[in-house]
């Protein structure tokens, strides 16, 4: 019975780890972020406040949620190269019109920028 004990406990540790190596792959960064104004997303109009910014990286998805987990925007992204790693949460918005539109950010100690898609009319007229 001791051995049988050994041996399961054993396999539920072989389990555990295979496990978290499957989940090593997909990488999802995410941090809270608090803003002082409105700001699109996308197309997505976005009340300041308090949200929980997410990048998957394997769906090269952004997602804006709020304080109750619910999906305020989502929009299409892809990570660039630095030059710097960023010391803290770096976030960079654009004035197109009004409201401002969030454009690119780099997450604490990160290498690599997250950059939105731009669906702007006045991005639609420079191509």
């Amino acid at each position: 019975m001791k051995k049988f004990a050994i041996r399961m406990m054993v396999a539920l540790v072989v389990c555990a780890l295979s496990v978290s190596m499957a989940f090593a792959g997909s990488k999802v960064r995410s941090t809270l972020v608090t803003f002082g104004m409105d700001f699109t997303v996308g197309e997505t109009l976005v009340k300041k406040g308090t949200y929980k910014l997410s990048f998957d990286e394997a769906k090269s998805e952004l997602t804006v949620l709020a304080k109750d987990k619910s999906v305020v925007a989502r929009t299409v992204a892809h990570l660039e190269n630095r030059k710097t790693s960023s010391f803290g949460m770096e976030i960079v918005l654009t004035q197109t019109n009004e409201p401002q539109a969030l454009v690119s950010l780099a997450f604490p100690g990160a290498n690599k920028s997250v950059v939105l898609e731009v669906r702007s009319a006045q991005a639609a007229m420079t191509r």
